[in-house]
Parts: structure tokens; sequence; C-alpha cells
């Protein structure tokens, strides 16, 4: 589904599905005190194929609603001229926010934890006993975890892991 074809097709759901995400980031960030930055995000390309792949979003964000500008170096030195600028260029999300991820990551861990989720590190899964529409439990190399739900949220190793399960997921 990362075709330009289907993307495109997308790209209103794709900018709906950002701000809601953005909007949810936020509400969790003031409940849980983390510090989020809402001065917009600048993305500085270094090459020109890279320059080109971001000028495409900014115009696909102008596209569906959303705020975005296209800034050559030579402008970029004219905006801050104490910065010296490398590269081909930048594009500005003016609405855009970023806060510290490990901040982020902690306040998570903490919430979770606060509703009585145990995190086990280290549990390289192994395989799973499942029923016809149900995965009954977890084998992990140490031991075997039961649950009426789980959650796969392996990032780089969702692949192999969903592997386990008779899934092919194609993510990088």
């Amino acid at each position: 589904n990362a075709t330009h074809e289907h993307v495109a097709r997308s790209k209103q759901f794709l900018a709906d599905f950002c701000l809601l995400s953005q909007e949810l980031h936020h509400e969790f960030a003031e409940k849980e005190n983390v510090q989020v930055q809402k001065r917009g995000v600048m993305m500085h390309c270094t090459t020109q194929s890279a320059f080109d792949h971001e000028k495409e979003l900014a115009q696909m964000a102008n596209d569906v609603g959303l705020k975005a500008s296209v800034h050559e170096i030579e402008e970029l030195d004219e905006m801050d001229p104490k910065v010296k600028h490398a590269g081909r260029g930048a594009v500005y999300f003016p609405d855009d926010s970023f806060m510290n991820p490990n901040e982020f990551i902690l306040a998570i861990k903490q919430a979770l934890e606060g509703l009585g989720v145990t995190i086990l590190y280290e549990q390289e899964v192994v395989g799973f006993d499942k029923s016809v529409n149900k995965i009954n439990s977890v084998r992990t190399v140490s031991a075997e975890f039961f649950a009426d739900e789980i959650v796969l949220a392996t990032g780089a190793f969702t692949p192999p892991v969903a592997k386990l399960l008779g899934n092919r997921l194609l993510i990088e």
C-alpha cells in the first residue's frame, strides 16, 4: 500500500490520522507533564533526492489543508544568518511539534505501570499457543504468558514474531 497511487488516494485520511495522533500525543503529554515544543518542525535536507521528496510531502500537506513551506538553502541563510546551513534546503511544517522521545517513552512506561501493566525485558518470543481465532498464550525462552488480549508491538522484530503466528508482514 505504499505506492504513490495509494498514498495519493489516502492522503486526506493520512492527514486526519496524523492530526488525531498529534492531538492524542499532546493530551497524553499534558496529562503526564511531558514538555511539548509547539513551534513547528524544519526538515533539513542534505541531498537533492531528500529535498525533492520533502517538497512532494509539502505539496501533499498543502493539498489537504496542512501548512508547509519550502525553503531553498539560500533562503535559509537569509532567515538565520548566524547558522551555517548545508545541504539543499528545508521544508517547514509550522503546526507540527516535538518532544524529547526518551521523556515521552518513560511517561508511557510509568502510565502503563500505574494501570497495573507489567513490563518484562529480554523475553525472546519463541512461539504461541493458538486456538481457531485466538492466541491463548505467548511462549518465551524462559516462561509462558497467558492473557485475554495480546498486543504485538515488537517494532523491527514484528515480521519474525508475526511469522511464528503464520502471518507475513511487510514491515521494516
